[in-house]
Formats: C-alpha cells, sequence, structure tokens
C-alpha cells in the first residue's frame, strides 16, 4: 500500500475524533499517515518523542489529543466518553490511581 504524503496524511488522521489540524500535523511529524497507523501506540512515549524532535516542551493538552486518537484508533467500540480530549484532560487532573483505573478498562 502506498504511503500518504504528510499533507495527506494530516487530512486522513483529522478523520479521528479529536484530531484537528495542529495534532493531525504532530502526528505526521511523528511519521503517522493513516489513523490505523496509531492503534496499539503508546501516547505518553508519542509525546516524549515528539518533544524531542521539536526541542520543547509540549502543552499537556497535546498528550490528552494523543490519547484520545490511540484510543479512537485501537478499538472498533469506543468508549463514547474516550473519544473526547476534554476528557482525557480531566482524567489527567486526577490521583494517577482514577487515571491507572481509567486506562485499565480500555486496554
Amino acid at each position: 500500500m502506498k504511503r500518504r504524503s504528510p499533507d495527506r496524511a494530516v487530512k486522513s488522521l483529522q478523520s479521528l475524533p479529536g484530531v484537528g489540524s495542529s495534532i493531525a500535523a504532530n502526528l505526521a511529524r511523528l511519521g503517522y499517515r493513516e489513523p490505523e497507523d496509531l492503534a496499539g501506540e503508546n501516547p505518553e512515549a508519542m509525546f516524549s518523542q515528539l518533544q524531542r524532535i521539536t526541542g520543547s516542551a509540549q502543552d499537556p493538552l497535546v498528550l490528552d489529543a494523543f490519547r484520545c486518537a490511540v484510543h479512537s484508533a485501537s478499538s472498533l467500540e469506543h468508549d463514547q466518553e474516550l473519544i473526547k480530549p476534554w476528557v482525557w484532560a480531566r482524567l489527567r487532573r486526577q490521583p494517577p490511581r482514577i487515571l491507572f483505573e481509567q486506562l485499565e478498562k480500555v486496554g
């Protein structure tokens, strides 16, 4: 299968819930071209890699959007709450135990 160019990848990645042009561009910068490329990926590792590539700290909301995108790409039956980036932001502000419990539920 032919891989999409970065510009076409941005359009394709924007089909995921919670992924706008900026997040899609960051995902393309990390080498993702199709939504299914994100299935099973580690959002925290992706976030760290983006910070290394850009040489600057990223807003934690980027991590929330990565978590949302990976969840969306990893499951045919989405938890309707977890395809909303702001839910991940709320979870991120909870004690770590709450976040880990939620992450265990979604695999």
